[in-house]
């Protein structure tokens, strides 16, 4: 799914002189070997990791703080489309894939101890991403609003940028997976 929540807060966490905070140190394709390998990583001190990789075990992760990114769907998905120039007739069967990882994602929402981030406000609103990172033990980052305005992901020139320029098989297909989604959490179903 996306990376640009996990890049970006990645990025700013690690502005940290006492904290290291990885992005996706390396990607966990094959979730039945991850958990030996992530227990490891996350015993050592001050160490952080915004990785969209674990969200598929987040809820049996054993450490002490976790976060999910809450991102709206339709932006996800229009992201989605922009990723190769063939994606989009693969969307088909690829939709399972985008749908099982909202239902991830809704499901860490739902479990206690798991703090929820909101992606619209964490890059828009340094008050709030400060609170995120404060709420995650990093206590020597003070974001600005002009922290905010830098882009860490930039994407080459996007071809679609919202469902007007999709044909509607897409917008029906985000409407039958992805409308509960946005629904529930208050986004706009296009």
């Amino acid at each position: 799914m996306g990376r640009s929540g996990t890049l970006f807060l990645a990025t700013m966490m690690n502005r940290s002189e006492t904290w290291t905070v990885e992005h996706e140190p390396w990607p966990l394709y094959n979730m039945h070997e991850v958990m030996d390998v992530v227990h490891d990583r996350f015993d050592r001190d001050k160490y952080g990791e915004v990785n969209s990789f674990l969200r598929y075990i987040l809820c049996d992760l054993g450490v002490k703080k976790k976060g999910v990114i809450r991102r709206n769907p339709a932006h996800v998905f229009i992201s989605i489309c922009n990723w190769e120039g063939d994606f989009l007739n693969k969307l088909p069967e690829k939709i399972d894939f985008i749908k099982h990882s909202f239902e991830v994602v809704d499901q860490a929402l739902e479990t206690d101890g798991i703090y929820p981030i909101v992606f619209e406000k964490l890059t828009t609103d340094p008050d709030y991403t400060n609170q995120v990172i404060a709420d995650f033990g990093i206590d020597d980052v003070v974001l600005k609003e002009e922290d905010l305005a830098k882009k860490v992901h930039r994407a080459d020139t996007n071809r679609y940028q919202g469902f007007e320029d999709l044909a509607n098989e897409p917008l029906a297909l985000f409407r039958e997976n992805l409308g509960w989604f946005s629904e529930k959490y208050g986004y706009e179903v296009p």
